[in-house]
């Protein structure tokens, strides 16, 4: 495997528009993966918090997220996704989730909630983490997936994610602004925006 010096990396990714459309790239000589680790990062580990890490992530959940925004059930940033994913092919979607879902977990934040913030979260949240939220995306988690149901390998890893695109799109779920599947909202609907960054903290910095 190909190794890039993380200092380029880092340069190429300082160039790049936040508003950038997949006309205004020539991929013609890139790898499908490639494309996405503009914003992503090579290893899916991004820099930045407006890009969630896609590092180790369930195949199935990665491929469910490019149909979805390929079918526009999913958007984001004026189109921005839509755009990089208009064109991609059954192969190229094949080998996108294949390189990202095979890369090593990212490194979880160092930022931790303290346990008594946790605690008062509970409260007002019906239970711990690990017992609203977890339920699901911690049998995500699970290293063994023998035998799990199809909708249980399209939900996404939480651990390890940027807090700030988690708190986003929890916003987004309470709000409406993210499509539900009946199940996010109801959970997120009594809390806070200060309560919501907790958590995100939460996942963040723990290990997956």
């Amino acid at each position: 495997m190909v190794k890039y010096p993380i200092a380029l990396i880092s340069i190429i990714a300082l160039f790049i528009s936040t508003t950038i459309t997949a006309d205004m790239i020539d991929d013609s000589s890139l790898e499908p993966w490639e494309t996405c680790a503009l914003c992503h990062g090579l290893y899916g580990d991004s820099a930045r918090s407006k890009f969630p890490k896609l590092a180790g992530q369930n195949k199935d959940y990665l491929a469910k997220q490019i149909e979805a925004f390929q079918a526009g059930d999913r958007t984001n940033d004026n189109g921005q996704m839509q755009s990089m994913v208009e064109g991609l092919t059954n192969d190229d979607i094949e080998q996108i989730i294949e390189w990202f879902a095979s890369q090593p977990a990212p490194k979880a934040s160092s930022e931790k909630p303290s346990q008594k913030d946790i605690d008062q979260l509970a409260a007002v949240s019906g239970g711990k983490p690990e017992q609203t939220c977890g339920i699901c995306h911690q049998a995500a988690s699970a290293e063994t997936k023998i035998n799990m149901p199809a909708s249980v390998l399209q939900i996404p890893f939480l651990h390890a994610q940027h807090a700030e695109y988690l708190a986003k799109q929890m916003t987004d779920f309470k709000t409406g602004d993210r499509h539900d599947t009946l199940v996010h909202r109801p959970l997120l609907q009594p809390l806070s925006s200060d309560q919501i960054t907790l958590l995100a903290e939460h996942f963040a910095s723990s290990e997956r």
